[in-house]
């Protein structure tokens, strides 16, 4: 979608790098280790978007995370490459790191991580630093703080509308009030109905 022509131009595109992780607390509860969605669903309606959010929402070292600690390092360095590329279109270098990672990091891990920053731009030793210093652990909770509730992952949203993801182009083309820019030019995406 945000590839299609001219289209990434005509969105504010945005990615958290946080998925169905949340932190334990006392009001919801939640272990390290131990995943559970009816918590996850709790928190975020206790802690995320909320004026006063309990003090413990976003204390704990690590949230809890739903695939386990591979996933939490992906996300993590995700959140350090947000910050690395901050000021930038998202899609200038960080949603190529993203992509990068999302291909590799089941088979390599965090390791995957240096070579998707070179493939993408970015520089490793900045990015690596905030991967292992409490400028990490606050991306971290800066994503958390910005995730929805939300029904699962994938979650895609145009508009404040959940989309489907082979949907998500239409639904842009659909939704821009402006002159709409080659890559909505076909029949199926560029339905003003």
């Amino acid at each position: 979608m945000i590839t299609a022509e001219g289209v990434a131009a005509i969105v504010d595109f945005q990615h958290h790098p946080f998925g169905n992780s949340y932190f334990p607390t006392k009001e919801c509860g939640g272990t390290i280790g131990s995943y559970d969605s009816d918590t996850r669903h709790c928190w975020a309606k206790a802690c995320v978007g909320v004026a006063s959010p309990p003090a413990d929402c976003f204390s704990a070292p690590m949230p809890v995370v739903q695939h386990g600690q591979s996933e939490y390092e992906v996300n993590k360095y995700q959140a350090c490459a947000l910050v690395a590329t901050a000021g930038e279109p998202v899609t200038q270098r960080y949603w190529p790191f993203v992509v990068c990672m999302e291909k590799r990091y089941e088979r390599e891990g965090a390791n995957a991580a240096k070579s998707c920053a070179k493939e993408s731009s970015i520089d490793y030793e900045p990015l690596n630093a905030c991967y292992s210093g409490p400028q990490g652990d606050a991306a971290v909770v800066t994503q958390a703080k910005a995730t929805i509730d939300h029904p699962g992952t994938p979650y895609l949203a145009v508009n404040g509308e959940s989309v489907e993801v082979n949907e998500v182009l239409k639904a842009v083309c659909k939704a821009y009030l402006g002159t709409l820019p080659a890559g909505c030019a076909s029949k199926a995406n560029a339905t003003k109905a």
